[in-house]
C-alpha cells in the first residue's frame, strides 16, 4: 500500500510563511537571479548522480550588509522522511537518502552550490510534515555550511515548523565580524565580501559569539568589523596570543594549520 504524501500541502504552508515574512522566494524551476546559485544548480551533479539538473523545492537568497547567504529548502510530506543518518550519525549522502529525505536532499543542494560556485556559505533546511486527524504536524532542521568549515553541516539550534528562526538567526546580529588578510580568501585587504574579507559564523547570537575555522599559512590576518574602526590584531610580530583591539601587527599563527577563531562581542 502506498503511503499518502502531504508534500504539496506542507510546501504551500511553508511558502505562505515565507511570504508573510516578506522574503522573496523562488520555485523549483525559477532562477534566483544570482548567477552563481543558478549555474551551480544547473551544472552540478543531480540527486540521482546524473549531470546537471537540481531543483530545490524553495530557494531564498538572503542579502544584508553585503553578505549573501542562499537558503535551499527541501520538503517532504511522509512520516519519517525528515532525515537519514549514516553510521557515524552524519547526514547520509547515498542516492536513496538524498532523493527521499528532506535534510539529505537540501544538504546535496548546499554542497553542489558551494563546490560549483564562488560562494562561501549557505543554509540548508529540511522540512517534513504530515496531517493527522486534520492537524498538521511538522518537523524541521536547518544547517549552516561553509567552505571554511570544510562544508561540515552545523545544525542551527532547534527550530520549529515556522522557519522564521533559521532565517533570522543569520541576519539579525547588528555587529558582524570578518576575517581578512594574507591567509584568507584572495589574500588581499579589500572590502569585497566574500572574495577579500569573509564573514564569521554566528555561533551564539544571544551572547554575541562568532567563529571562523580555516587553514592559516602564517602570512597574517586580522579580524575586523564593518570598517577598520573595530579590529583585532596582535601587539607585535612575535606575540601570537597577545591580541589587542587596536591597529597593531597582523596576527600570525605559530605554524601553518587549521585554526578556529572565536570572537565574543559584548552587548
Amino acid at each position: 500500500m502506498q503511503t499518502k504524501s502531504f508534500e504539496e500541502k506542507i510546501e504551500d504552508i511553508v511558502k505562505k510563511k515565507i511570504d508573510d515574512l516578506g522574503i522573496k522566494r523562488y520555485t523549483k524551476t525559477e532562477p534566483t537571479g544570482n548567477s552563481m546559485v543558478d549555474n551551480a544548480l544547473k551544472n552540478g551533479e543531480s540527486k540521482k548522480g546524473n549531470n546537471g539538473g537540481n531543483y530545490p523545492d524553495i530557494k531564498l537568497v538572503l542579502v544584508k550588509n553585503g553578505r549573501c547567504i542562499p537558503v535551499m529548502i527541501e520538503i517532504k510530506g511522509t512520516k519519517g522522511k525528515l532525515k537519514k543518518t549514516d553510521k557515524t550519525g552524519g547526514i547520509s549522502k547515498d542516492i536513496d537518502s538524498v532523493v527521499n529525505y528532506a535534510v539529505n536532499g537540501a544538504a546535496h543542494y548546499g554542497e553542489i552550490i558551494l563546490k560549483n560556485s564562488g560562494l562561501q556559505e549557505i543554509i540548508i533546511v529540511g522540512i517534513n510534515g504530515i496531517e493527522e486527524n486534520g492537524i498538521i504536524k511538522g518537523e524541521c532542521e536547518g544547517y549552516y555550511l561553509s567552505r571554511h568549515n570544510y562544508m561540515e553541516p552545523k545544525i542551527i539550534d532547534k527550530i520549529t515548523f515556522d522557519i522564521r528562526n533559521v532565517i533570522a538567526r543569520n541576519q539579525s546580529l547588528d555587529h558582524m565580524c570578518y576575517v581578512i588578510g594574507y591567509d584568507v580568501a584572495d589574500g588581499q585587504w579589500g572590502f569585497d565580501i566574500p572574495s577579500s574579507r569573509v564573514p564569521m559564523y554566528i555561533e551564539d547570537e544571544d551572547n554575541g559569539i562568532l567563529t571562523y575555522t580555516g587553514y592559516f599559512a602564517g602570512g597574517g590576518f586580522k579580524v575586523m568589523g564593518e570598517d577598520w574602526s573595530y579590529q583585532w590584531s596582535q601587539r607585535s610580530d612575535n606575540s601570537f596570543g597577545d591580541f589587542i583591539q587596536d591597529n597593531g601587527e597582523v596576527i600570525k599563527v605559530p605554524s601553518p594549520g587549521f585554526y578556529t577563531i572565536r570572537v565574543d562581542i559584548p552587548h
